[in-house]
């Protein structure tokens, strides 16, 4: 009778801890750290950013030369951006800012790769894009 109870009370237990749901909870990221990691969504088609942007990027059709090129930026930025994200002197506003201004460097270095032509076909793109949005 006791090795019985003494069973029944351990497999009371087993499926007790079984059944029980582990939940991960992460805390929000900041807009910042979205940013900068390319996280957020594209509501219209749940796209990421980082795949808008791919897709655009490849029906830009650019040369290797430019894709070389795009890529060096891209690296380049990656780390200011580690380098202004870590910066522990700089308060969230003044991250924010200066993110803003490599963000505009980077459009600037990057439109000046493109030719006209492609410059075109990514303002018809950013204007398509802001339609869909609105």
């Amino acid at each position: 009778m006791k090795k019985w109870s003494f069973a029944l009370l351990m497999s009371m237990i087993a499926q007790g801890s079984f059944a029980q749901v582990q939940r991960n909870v992460t805390p929000k990221k900041d807009s910042t750290e979205m940013a900068m990691q390319g996280e957020t969504a594209n509501k219209e088609n749940g796209q990421s950013k980082k795949e808008t942007k791919t897709q655009m990027i490849r029906s830009l059709n650019l040369s290797k030369e430019q894709r070389e090129k795009f890529k060096e930026i891209r690296q380049a930025n990656k780390e200011k951006k580690e380098s202004i994200a870590s910066n522990d002197q700089l308060t969230e506003n003044q991250k924010k800012d200066q993110l803003k201004e490599l963000h505009k460097e980077a459009a600037m270095n990057m439109n000046s790769i493109l030719s006209e032509e492609q410059r075109d076909k990514v303002k018809a793109m950013r204007r398509d894009k802001g339609t869909l949005q609105q």
